[in-house]
């Protein structure tokens, strides 16, 4: 039986497992990549030059330029979850995988992600389980995959 691939991502965080079967039938995760976004330790050096930056307008307020910069910090670390994504699955092309993250950000990555790679996903879930250890994560998962099943059942 193939091992499932999961991913589960947010903004900050990413953890690629992979889900094996042992011959007694037990199911185990195993952690093969995790990591926090470097764009998140960038913040505080975009905030410091944000703040040594003399040529902004007099009317220009600086709640607009908070928004434009977490806008696009969101937007970019959107970009970089997708790129880490591809790279992981790469060598796992013909296996199926399952995604799980926040639905604010799940859709924009699947749109950016090519075609290849969203051909073998098979469970795309709305939640953060990024926090979650990992002999709770699968437990967890089988829950979600149920209630999803039921849902689409009625």
């Amino acid at each position: 039986m193939l091992s499932k691939l999961i991913v589960i991502a947010n903004l900050n965080h990413f953890k690629f497992l992979i889900c094996k079967i042992d011959p007694t039938g037990k199911e185990s995760l195993k952690l093969e990549k995790s990591s926090d976004s470097i764009f998140t330790y960038q913040r505080k050096d975009l905030q410091i030059s944000r703040n040594n930056d003399h040529f902004q307008s007099d009317h220009e307020s600086d709640f607009s330029v908070d928004f434009h910069l977490s806008e696009k910090e969101r937007c970019c670390r959107i970009q970089e979850i997708a790129d880490e994504i591809e790279t992981v699955l790469q060598p796992h092309k013909h296996k199926a995988w399952y995604f799980i993250a926040p639905k604010v950000i799940n859709e924009q990555v699947v749109e950016i992600l090519r075609s290849a790679m969203t051909e073998c996903m098979v469970v795309n879930l709305y939640a953060d389980l990024t926090k979650m250890l990992e002999h709770e994560l699968l437990e967890h998962c089988k829950v979600l995959l149920a209630q999803k099943h039921k849902a689409l059942a009625l």
